[in-house]
């Protein structure tokens, strides 16, 4: 049965995980090693193919069992990286992302310089923003809206009845869509830039560490 999951291109997910569910009972009762290796390879095809909260069970049991036996590397890949990754990317999808947070921080105290690490971080800090950050945007768009408005009222009444006002009015419309575009800008920027330091701070908090522990 190892020989026949070996053949199998591990790139198409959904047979690996037809064949992994067929012969399930089979496989566990298989030698450890051989068990594991599958295991791995169903683990990462149920992420793949998006079935997060089953991956996430499995992806549990592949840790503590990687921790327990003490191996850590597979094809020059590390497990126990590989997979908190992975659980850290599913909790993300499935919109827990307080989980994949704090699973991201614990990971980038093991690998400060992962850029695949700080970037998925980053966006859930985006998904956690701030209130008043939305608030800013949703005045900008409220402005952006009245403003439109205005400038519907001002062609069609104020340039044909009241044209000595046009002027006024074009002034008036043009400053409500330039604080429109600034509250939504400045809310995008002031956000961006928040976000960017608390990640910058946590990494590097984290190399300081390394650097410490040498």
């Amino acid at each position: 049965m190892f020989r026949d999951f070996k053949t199998l291109d591990k790139r198409n997910y959904h047979s690996v995980v037809r064949f992994y569910e067929r012969y399930k009972m089979a496989i566990l009762a298989l030698p450890f090693d051989e068990t594991f290796v599958m295991k791995l390879a169903y683990c990462t095809a149920l992420f793949e193919i998006g079935r997060y909260e089953q991956h996430l069970k499995l992806a549990d049991e592949i840790i503590e069992n990687s921790i327990l036996n003490n191996i850590q590397f597979y094809q020059g890949e590390d497990i126990y990286l590989k997979t908190l990754f992975q659980k850290a990317k599913a909790q993300f999808q499935l919109k827990n992302y307080h989980s994949s947070e704090h699973i991201l921080k614990e990971l980038i105290k093991l690998s400060p310089r992962q850029k695949t690490y700080l970037k998925l971080l980053h966006r859930c800090f985006l998904k956690k923003s701030g209130k008043y950050l939305q608030n800013l945007q949703t005045v900008g768009i409220f402005i952006l809206l009245v403003s439109a408005g205005f400038l519907v009222i001002n062609i069609i009444v104020i340039h044909s009845f009241y044209a000595n006002y046009s002027n006024t009015t074009n002034l008036i419309t043009g400053i409500g869509f330039g604080f429109g575009i600034l509250f939504i800008l400045s809310s995008i920027i002031i956000q961006r830039v928040r976000i960017h330091g608390k990640v910058f701070a946590l990494q590097k908090e984290a190399l300081e560490r390394k650097q410490s522990s040498v």
